[in-house]
């Protein structure tokens, strides 16, 4: 069976702050648009980083995606940054 899974990293208008580089917020969202009319079946997900995001992106995130597409909110794991300086910087706790 197919399936499609794509991470989310924030709101439109702070994408490019979690991705680390300039983003077309309307690509992401053509993307979600193609994903979600794909008719297989398929998963959002979001790296919750403690520090990066806000409290508020926990609602506005699923907001952005069709209702009945599963969005997942997955924790920080500092072991596998490609970062290793910005380990401490940040809480792990979602």
């Amino acid at each position: 069976m197919d399936f499609i899974a794509m991470d989310v990293k924030a709101t439109p208008e702070r994408y490019h702050i979690l991705a680390g580089v300039p983003v077309e917020p309307a690509r992401i969202m053509s993307s979600i648009g193609i994903i979600s009319r794909a008719g297989i079946p398929a998963m959002f997900r979001t790296t919750w980083v403690d520090g990066l995001h806000r409290p508020e992106e926990r609602e506005l995130i699923p907001a952005m995606l069709p209702p009945s597409m599963q969005h997942v909110f997955q924790p920080f794991r500092p072991e596998n940054a490609l970062r290793p300086d910005l380990c401490g910087s940040f809480s792990t706790n979602s």
